[in-house]
């Protein structure tokens, strides 16, 4: 069962009542008052927010959501490997975005809407940050991106290596399950090739029982006894 994500604007509003909670969590004015990663991480958002809202291509409010969703899975990935020897949980940031994506045990994202969903925020990046989005005729200053240049180079590196990863996965989970069915396939050919066998055996046993002379007992001139075939027996003496 695939992921269901959720809608654009519900991205947003939900994004938008995170900040005010993290916010007042910290204690904080504004998100320019965050500690400086999670201010870094939240205007990141908030600037893919503003770049969707005012892009002028003809993005669907569903691609702009998966957009959006890869986005913030780029921010909840890079949560979640900081805390690789505790509990991300423990981040409050982590589990709002947890939350505003709607990931559950009942709606578990698989490796195909990682790489799907990154994949479009990886897209999107490529052809706003570069002029035309093209890379050869450079960088577009001008481009909110552009103001934290850290951050930026931080969501491509990890973007490229979720989706690298997601690949992997997917590789090697239809790896596993065509050798599986191989397996099974092998051992059902196996079973059917042994019940023929078994068939055509018992098949020739009946066989060679039908044809087989039958054997009367007859008595000799001496009175010894001693198998004949019924054919001989009908014959009589020569």
């Amino acid at each position: 069962m695939s992921f269901t994500f959720r809608t654009y604007d519900e991205l947003k509003a939900r994004f938008a009542e995170n900040i005010t909670f993290l916010c007042g969590y910290h204690r904080a004015e504004s998100v320019e008052n965050l500690p400086p990663l999670r201010r870094s991480q939240i205007q990141f958002l908030q600037e893919t927010i503003t770049a969707l809202d005012t892009d002028r291509t003809e993005i669907t409010p569903e691609i702009k959501a998966k957009i959006l969703s890869g986005a913030m899975l780029v921010i909840h990935n890079e949560i979640e490997e900081s805390y690789r020897y505790s509990d991300p949980t423990q981040s409050v940031l982590y589990q709002k975005l947890t939350e505003t994506l709607g990931i559950s045990a009942e709606n578990s994202m698989q490796a195909e809407d990682r790489c799907d969903s990154v994949g479009k925020i990886m897209k999107f990046l490529h052809r706003t940050v570069f002029i035309g989005g093209k890379s050869e005729a450079g960088l577009n200053i001008e481009h909110p991106y552009l103001k934290d240049r850290p951050r930026l180079a931080e969501v491509w590196k990890r973007g490229a290596d979720m989706i690298a990863a997601a690949s992997k996965e997917m590789l090697t989970r239809n790896l596993a399950e065509l050798t599986a069915r191989e397996a099974r396939e092998a051992e059902e050919a196996q079973a059917a090739e042994t019940a023929a066998k078994g068939r055509t055996s018992l098949f020739g046993w009946f066989a060679g029982r039908s044809t087989a002379p039958s054997l009367e007992v007859a008595s000799t001139a001496d009175g010894a006894t001693i198998g004949v075939t019924v054919e001989e027996s009908q014959r009589g003496p020569t």
